[in-house]
């Protein structure tokens, strides 16, 4: 059974720092959620090698539903990546998790964070605006099969 299926009741997500362990859970998740540019394995190893304090997963009963990746770069934050089972979309888990990496942005010093995202993704560029992310500009051929990418940014709170 799946987290939260059959018990007709909704499960308490919990965001918790990246274990490298998680891999086995985060990568179907990826490939599901990126059919045509998934982060391959080693890339998530860089990303919690490089900046392991902006790495976060969620979990229900324990078992991981989704991730988010951040970076920092002088002085700003990149959300790198972001993605839920999709069997839960729709629970505000993505919502937890990007929280999650701004409280973490925030309690380091930084004040942007900044993203990109396909622009033929209207649920996470959505998601992003709700969230109080803005579109600043537009990448061509930013994507590995040639789609176009909206840079989108956020001032967070000193």
């Amino acid at each position: 059974m799946s987290p939260g299926e059959g018990s007709g009741r909704e499960e308490r997500v919990v965001a918790r720092r990246f274990r490298p362990a998680d891999l086995q859970q985060i990568i179907p998740i990826e490939n599901a959620t990126f059919p045509v540019d998934a982060f391959p394995e080693p890339q998530f190893r860089r990303l919690a090698s490089a900046h392991p304090d902006e790495f976060f997963v969620a979990e229900i009963s324990g078992a991981v539903v989704g991730y988010v990746a951040g970076s920092v770069t002088g002085d700003y934050g990149t959300l790198e990546s972001v993605a839920v089972d999709h069997r839960l979309r729709g629970r505000g888990i993505g919502t937890v998790l990007i929280g999650r990496l701004l409280d973490q942005f925030q309690h380091i010093g930084i004040r942007r964070c900044v993203l990109q995202v396909r622009t033929t993704n209207a649920l996470a560029i959505d998601l992003y605006k709700r969230l109080g992310f803005h579109i600043v500009g537009s990448l061509a051929a930013y994507y590995a099969d040639g789609a176009d990418a909206l840079l989108m940014e956020k001032t967070l709170p000193g």
